[in-house]
This record gives C-alpha cells, sequence and structure tokens, in this order.
C-alpha cells in the first residue's frame, strides 16, 4: 500500500485530520514516531496555531550511505520492498504492529518529503520535544540537534533514551518516554 501513495497523500491525510481536530478541540498537539515525526513537523510549519509538536525519532535524515541510497531508486521501478537485515532484538519488536519490510517506492516519497521540511524548519515556532534513542539504526544521531538548531521555537527539548532503538515509544524505555511527554504537555496546557 505504501508503494501506491506520496508524500503529499501523506500530507494531505494528516492535514485534513488536523482540520478536524482543531474545530473540535481548544488546544491541538501534534505528534509522531519517524515518518509521522516528519508530518508533524510539516503540520507546525503550515498551521502555527498548534499548541505543541512531539517528535520521537523524526526521520528527517536517514542512516542510509549514499550507496545505499542509489541502490534504492535504481531498485524501486523493479522491487516492491526489502527486508532489513535484522538488528538487536529490542522489547518494541512485540509491540510492533507495522511493516516487516521496507517498501522502496514509499522509501523514496520519505525522501521526498524530507526534502521539502528543511526550508519549511524555521517556520516551526511551537514548543517541541525531541526524543530518540541511541540505538537507533534509522535515523541518524544529528537530527535532535539539527533540529534544535534549525526550528525558531524557544522551547526545545531533547531527550535521548540510552536502552532505546528506532521505535523508541514502544521500546524499553517506553515508561520513561511516558513520563517526559506527559511533564511536556502538562507545561505547555499549563501556560495557556
Amino acid at each position: 500500500d505504501l508503494n501506491r501513495v506520496s508524500w503529499q497523500d501523506w500530507v494531505n491525510s494528516v492535514e485534513a485530520m488536523y482540520l478536524r481536530l482543531k474545530n473540535q478541540c481548544e488546544n491541538v498537539i501534534v505528534g509522531g514516531e519517524s515518518t509521522g515525526g516528519l508530518l508533524s513537523l510539516y503540520l507546525a510549519a503550515q498551521y502555527p496555531e498548534i499548541t505543541a509538536v512531539l517528535l520521537y525519532a523524526p526521520a528527517l535524515r536517514l542512516t542510509l550511505s549514499k550507496s545505499n541510497l542509489l541502490l534504492v531508486y535504481l531498485l524501486a521501478p523493479f522491487v516492491p520492498w526489502i527486508t532489513p537485515k535484522p538488528g538487536a532484538p529490542s522489547a518494541a519488536d512485540e509491540r510492533w504492529k507495522g511493516y516487516t519490510v521496507r517498501p522502496l517506492k514509499g522509501l523514496i516519497q520519505l525522501l521526498r518529503l524530507q526534502k521539502q521540511m528543511q526550508p519549511r524548519l524555521s517556520r516551526i515556532h511551537q514548543p517541541t520535544l525531541i526524543i530518540q534513542g541511541r540505538k537507533d539504526m534509522t535515523v541518524h544521531p544529528d537530527v535532535p540537534q539539527t533540529l534544535s538548531n534549525n526550528i525558531a521555537s524557544s522551547i526545545k527539548e531533547i531527550h535521548w533514551m540510552e536502552k532505546s532503538a528506532h521505535c523508541v515509544a514502544i521500546d524499553c524505555e517506553l515508561d520513561e518516554v511516558f513520563k517526559i511527554t506527559h511533564k511536556f504537555i502538562s507545561a505547555r496546557l499549563g501556560d495557556l
């Protein structure tokens, strides 16, 4: 399914949901993990009235090498997906309910969305929480600092989960992620 949609389809979908929530709620906080984090950044750049942004391993830059990126573009017209090499076992593995493969055309759409986001980062003024796992082998470890350096918000928090991998929101430190998130949201809503 992911190979049959574009990044614009993703944006349109989350934007439609945001507009529904905006009409029903006094405050809307957007957030997501990986690609969902990137989509949350896109929304925040488009809608300055969003109250806050929650980012869990936001996929602004991947750890793929240039040769692997080239391979993705070369294979995508012929190979629908690849199965990633198994990494170290993680507590998130048993909770994961998403794809077990990497759809290549979908990955190319993610790369296109990344390019769209770079010039939009300076438009983000909302308080932003960034949480990433130290063992994340998918999102580049410089992403949290890149975001902190480029978004315009005066409230930016970066938290590293030392034992967690890419799916930081459902990994072994999920209780700590929940506490950090709850504290961040409470502070934002208490400011209103």
